[in-house]
């Protein structure tokens, strides 16, 4: 706005600016400018880096066909990553605390994994207690120990598994939906559309029932405290965190998210989050993206990770005959300089020879 004022009185309105005015138009750009910079840096990334996953599995003939795949092959190998560049792995309560501070570490991920899918406990689980290392898993709770009806090939977890898992502080049991993880049809714009549970006003083409404000905004409240109750019941512990069923909410849900109890919530799409949610980096698609905002710390890596000693090995003498060093000869200096002294001296009487002035 004030390069485009600046632009308006110095092209389209010439105008010569008293020493008053000079002064006045400097002071608020000198005011603008930090608020301008503090904009464009809010744009930036959130710290700790959020990775967000679906399904990891080995086999494609078991995934879900509705869903992104992560390799269990590649899930170790990011793993790894972390493990080597000594970034540290949150619990979703460390992740809670990290992101009031002042100033959030930017060596340490929070890996999150959506669902509920059994191979969170078979598959994933295993590989983070083998390299002590965290992970949240949101689950639909209305989902949890029941048949898988889409893809029979991946069972959802159970109770007793989520219980394990959550008592072994390796893997946190967050809060997915209870049964909002669907679409639903209602009205916008006088059109009648397919939209997520948790953003849309129920409507009934049939009957012409349109769900009032009021209905849907207790509807919503009681979904995020349906969820949070039924891991309390099942786990002993309550969700700190909630993940938008397909990555999508608005304000007053995001509110009424806070008031359930809930320390932080989170989404994929950046351009459908709240400024209350955390943006997740997905995985395989953005795991680029997301790496090359993390700062690993080589030297924690070396301290939690030392190097193998290698062997002490006595050196092998040297038996061959060493060679002559060849070096150039030195030019002397003396006729360098008389040559350059002679030189000018030529240089001084062609010039007077030619340029000489005659007094006559």
């Amino acid at each position: 706005m004030l390069l485009s004022l600046c632009n308006y009185w110095i092209v389209r309105k010439p105008l010569v600016l008293s020493r008053r005015s000079f002064c006045a138009l400097w002071a608020i750009s000198a005011l603008a400018l930090p608020l301008l910079a503090q904009e464009q840096a809010g744009d930036g990334a959130q710290y700790p880096i959020v990775l967000g996953m679906h399904q990891v599995t080995g086999d494609y003939d078991d995934a879900d066909p509705f869903g992104p795949v992560l390799k269990l092959s590649d899930f170790e190998r990011l793993l790894d990553w972390l493990k080597d560049n000594g970034i540290q792995t949150l619990s979703m309560a460390e992740y809670c605390e990290a992101i009031r501070l002042p100033d959030p570490p930017r060596d340490a991920v929070l890996l999150t994994v959506d669902d509920g899918y059994e191979t969170v406990y078979t598959e994933l689980y295993p590989r983070l207690r083998e390299r002590g290392m965290r992970m949240t898993s949101f689950v639909i709770t209305d989902r949890v120990g029941e048949a898988n009806t889409v893809n029979p090939h991946q069972p959802w977890l159970t109770w007793e598994q989520c219980r394990e898992m959550a008592a072994s502080g390796v893997v946190d049991i967050e809060a997915h939906a209870a049964r909002s993880h669907q679409e639903i049809k209602g009205r916008r714009s006088g059109q009648i559309v397919t939209e997520p549970w948790m953003v849309t006003r129920l409507f009934d083409p049939t009957t012409r029932f349109e769900e009032s404000e009021e209905s849907y905004r207790s509807r919503v409240r009681e979904e995020l405290r349906t969820a949070a109750q039924a891991i309390e019941t099942h786990t002993g512990r309550r969700p700190l965190g909630f993940c938008w069923p397909f990555g999508v909410t608005n304000e007053f849900a995001v509110q009424a998210c806070r008031e359930a109890g809930y320390l932080a919530s989170f989404t994929l799409n950046k351009r459908m989050a709240d400024p209350g949610c955390r943006m997740r980096f997905h995985i395989p698609e953005q795991e680029d993206e997301a790496l090359a905002l993390l700062t690993p710390r080589p030297e924690r890596s070396a301290e939690l990770y030392p190097p193998p000693v290698e062997p002490q090995l006595e050196p092998i003498p040297v038996r061959s005959s060493p060679q002559a060093v060849t070096r150039e000869p030195v030019r002397p200096l003396l006729p360098m300089a008389l040559a350059g002294g002679g030189a000018l001296i030529v240089w001084g009487l062609f010039y007077v020879l030619l340029f000489r002035h005659d007094p006559e």
